[in-house]
């Protein structure tokens, strides 16, 4: 075995070529030169490996899959009598859920028997021998049903794969394997216990080499030692350069400061390679994200669907993004974990809500503005008028609204009729006869079958929404048959609570086609491992979100490092996914805010060692220079056009003095409104607003170009916005409405008035 750098992937019949990831592959397949003869076969990704293994070696065996792994977990865990009883389910499921991650954790480093779990009983607490003990049941119920878990078959196979194996004229030999002479594992930072076990086995028959795409000096010092300790486990012999010298992060990081300064220069007439800049707040960040992708779209050509925006806290940013890619015209897509565009799962958990709530008024009216049930509705833009008649005619209770003979309502009658047959499930796999009654009941059709819902369930909808609808209605009938089979008939359990431990697990599907994703993509850092972006943007990070401390399992009085050796690496090896995502990209911008909500945020490791090395400590920055200064000072040089867009990034995002002291982005008639001019309306409002909404300093024609009511008006807006961004609350001050016989005397005051008690 060996371990290369700086080699990319090429494709051939004699190589198998293992990647972490399915996308990985196809960045490869679109990156392929035309007329190339295909060699898919040739590229799988690790976890396609572990199948099909199974399917050759072992096809009388099951794989596990996670929602039959979280269905065993939760039955035994009943069967056991862990939980007392099956209410407050969505505490009672986040106890399943940490025991799936502590059985996860426990299979990757092969505790795979009843002895191996014992061996583990000295070294811990009584409430973590609990959960072993019920590991040990898991893993009981895992063989009675058949199930081999990843590191199941993992191991067998490498005992299957035995010496005497291997000189049977290759019989045992997978046929994915057969006329291979080398097999490479490209861009992995850690494997599992029985995936090195595995490897050292095929070692013996086939020449296996661990790769990676960037060259050895592009890894930082700091992180070198995951690399080396994966040669380490596989007895390598590896000699990094003494330096890392080829890439700007890697410079940062190993405090070649020098180096990292001259990358943050602007190149001539182009925009700066990769920017760390604090900003004020996540609406900043937002603002800077959107201008700087315009800037580059336009200058560099560059195609939306290759522009990142990654993020720790996708739930914050979304909106604000959203909001501002289309105030821009810039398609964006984000269809992730967080996405508002995951209709199925909000429509099930407002019947969820409904259900639980007696169906109260509310709940349905909230039932009624889902995308899926408006689609259905005659009146679509009625839903006000509709919630007024329910308040009129008292319609608050289910019996109320099954009584009420309204067409606009009947999809939700139909559905609490259907929801109210179902009574109880004897057998679990019932349960996709649930899913059937919500989308007959909406839809007023039935199901074609159990892979997918009739075209009329989704009739006024785009064909774009279509799909998403239908590709995250089949991934929800997948998880009800893998859950329902992994229940088994053991549990008599109610539909709805079993309809709540689907949504709980459920996950909608990746965007893996341009079809749902066509422009700029909003990701998760966990993902960033598995994308690669020609430009990446970097947001939302601090001390608290980046991935630098250790998980605790909710279910454990310790960390997993103190009784299951594999796991004391892994946040280390988090930490360099991301860096590696980070180097991949040809352009790269980090931002992190300064404050966020209630509290102020400090940069984490390893944030601050890029700055410190970067930007703060850096020998060719003058003393007392401020980071906007230092930025701007690499403007010159480049077009009027991208001068002006860029200039007004850098004053607008990032304060003069790391403070601003007006906010910065409102706008007014398509005029932008920058800090110094805010500076300046702060000594002259009377001269400024003039000069901004009618363009002369003194209103000399004032009827020729607005009415006093319109300037007024204008004003009032103006300085109701500025002062309540400023100060969030205006406690002491009114603003009085202009009325048609306002004099310009009276406009003066007024400004005057409320500056007087703000300055």
């Amino acid at each position: 075995m060996k371990i290369e750098f700086g080699k990319i992937p090429e494709l051939s019949e004699s190589q198998l070529w293992v990647f972490p990831y399915r996308s990985d592959i196809k960045r490869i397949f679109e990156h392929m030169p035309e007329n190339t003869a295909f060699l898919g076969w040739n590229a799988i990704s690790l976890r396609e490996l572990i199948g099909r293994i199974q399917l050759e070696l072992f096809p009388q065996k099951k794989q596990l899959r996670p929602p039959t792994r979280f269905a065993i977990v939760h039955r035994v865990l009943l069967q056991y009598d862990y939980l007392n009883e099956f209410d407050e389910l969505k505490q009672k499921t986040g106890i399943a859920e940490s025991l799936v991650e502590l059985f996860v954790v426990l299979d990757e480093a092969a505790i795979l028997t009843k002895s191996d779990v014992e061996t583990l009983f000295p070294k811990v607490n009584e409430q973590t021998k609990d959960a072993l003990t019920l590991y040990i049941k898991f893993r009981e119920e895992l063989a009675r049903q058949n199930y081999l878990t990843e590191g199941d078959i993992l191991t067998q196979a490498t005992d299957f794969l035995s010496d005497d194996n291997l000189n049977s004229q290759n019989k045992n030999i997978p046929n994915l394997l057969h006329s291979k002479e080398k097999i490479v594992f490209h861009n992995f930072l850690e494997f599992t216990i029985p995936q090195r076990e595995f490897i050292k086995r095929l070692s013996d028959k086939f020449e296996v080499i661990i790769n990676y795409s960037s060259p050895a000096n592009f890894f930082p010092v700091q992180w070198r030692e995951i690399i080396e300790k994966l040669a380490m486990d596989f007895s390598i012999q590896l000699k990094f350069p003494q330096s890392a010298d080829g890439h700007w992060l890697s410079d940062a990081l190993s405090g070649k400061s020098e180096r990292a300064h001259r990358a943050l220069r602007f190149d001539g007439k182009h925009i700066p390679n990769f920017a760390l800049l604090e900003l004020p707040d996540p609406q900043r960040e937002v603002e800077f994200v959107v201008k700087m992708a315009k800037i580059i779209m336009i200058e560099n050509k560059i195609s939306p669907h290759n522009i990142y925006v990654i993020t720790p806290r996708p739930e914050r940013y979304e909106a604000l993004l959203n909001w501002q890619f289309q105030e821009s015209n810039i398609p964006f897509s984000s269809g992730q974990k967080y996405s508002s565009n995951n209709y199925i799962q909000i429509l099930l958990e407002k019947i969820l809500t409904a259900l639980r709530t007696d169906w109260r008024r509310k709940e349905v009216f909230q039932l009624l503005k889902h995308p899926i049930i408006k689609s259905r509705l005659p009146y679509r833009d009625d839903l006000f008028r509709i919630e007024r008649e329910c308040i009129r005619r008292k319609i608050h209770s289910r019996k109320n609204w099954l009584e009420w003979n309204n067409v606009e309502i009947a999809p939700i009658r139909n559905l609490i009729k259907e929801l109210d047959s179902i009574k109880e499930f004897n057998n679990p796999k019932r349960l996709t006869e649930l899913l059937d009654k919500i989308a007959t009941s909406i839809s007023n059709c039935g199901i074609e079958d159990s892979a997918g819902v009739k075209s009329d369930f989704l009739a006024g909808i785009s064909n774009n929404k279509r799909a998403l609808y239908i590709q995250q209605w089949n991934e929800l009938y997948s998880q009800a048959e893998q859950l329902a089979e992994g229940y088994g008939e053991f549990h008599k359990l109610d539909g709805v609570k079993l309809l709540s431990v689907l949504l709980h697990i459920y996950r909608p599907p990746s965007f893996n086609s341009d079809e749902y994703v066509s422009g700029i993509k909003l990701i998760t850092v966990e993902e960033s491992r598995d994308n690669r972006a020609e430009v990446a943007f970097f947001i939302g990070f601090g001390k608290n979100n980046f991935p630098t401390y250790p998980k605790k399992n909710a279910i454990l009085e310790q960390e997993y490092n103190e009784f299951v050796p594999f796991v004391s690496d892994k946040i280390w090896v988090e930490n360099l996914s991301l860096i590696l995502s980070m180097m991949s990209a040809k352009r790269f911008y980090l931002t992190y805010p300064r404050k966020d909500g209630e509290e102020d945020i400090s940069a984490g490791q390893p944030i601050d060692e890029i700055f410190r090395f970067c930007i703060q400590d850096n020998a060719d920055i003058p003393t007392g220079t401020t980071l906007s200064t230092y930025l701007q000072g690499y403007l010159t040089g480049i077009s009027d056009r991208v001068y002006a867009e860029a200039q007004e990034i850098l004053q607008d995002m990032i304060p003069p003095e790391r403070e601003l002291k007006f906010p910065s982005f409102w706008e007014y008639r398509d005029k932008s409104i920058s800090v110094s001019q805010l500076e300046q309306y702060a000594n002259c409002p009377f001269k400024y607003l003039c000069s901004v909404i009618i363009g002369e300093a003194e209103p000399t024609k004032l009827e020729e170009t607005l009415s006093m009511i319109e300037l007024g008006n204008a004003i009032h807006k103006i300085l109701e916005s500025f002062y309540r961004e400023k100060y969030e609350e205006i406690p002491h001050i009114q603003f009085p409405k202009f009325d048609y016989d306002i004099s310009w005397e009276n406009i003066r005051a007024h400004m005057e008035t409320i500056q007087n008690n703000y300055n």
